[in-house]
């Protein structure tokens, strides 16, 4: 099952995104179009899945988007279902100068999710 991503890094605090597409494939190389796995995600470092952590797999296939955080982006993206090999895909940000501090009530990151 592997997982990639698409577009270039997001730059830190921008609001950047990266879309990640997890497949799962038979021995083969190919999607299996029939499969509907409940897929969990789980994210680990600064930034937000936009989405719930458990989705479903259409068509073997899945996408969502994460944001990047405030602080400096290094972050894995792991995907997983029960009766498969979890999949994980590791992300870097780029740095954007000229932001203002962030709030000290707004210092918290790390994993999360909404919907």
């Amino acid at each position: 099952m592997p997982a990639r991503s698409s577009g270039i890094n997001p730059g830190v605090g921008s609001g950047g995104v990266r879309l990640v597409f997890v497949d799962i494939m038979d021995s083969e190389g190919t999607v299996v179009r029939s499969d509907t796995s409940e897929m969990t995600l789980a994210l680990s470092g600064s930034g937000t899945i936009l989405a719930p952590a458990t989705l479903f797999m259409k068509g073997g296939q899945l996408a969502v988007w994460l944001r990047a955080g405030r602080a400096s982006w290094k972050i894995m993206l792991k995907a997983g279902a029960p009766g498969l090999d979890p999949a994980s895909v590791a992300l870097t940000s780029r740095k954007v100068s000229g932001l203002p501090r962030v709030p000290s009530d707004r210092t918290g990151a790390g994993l999360s999710a909404c919907l």
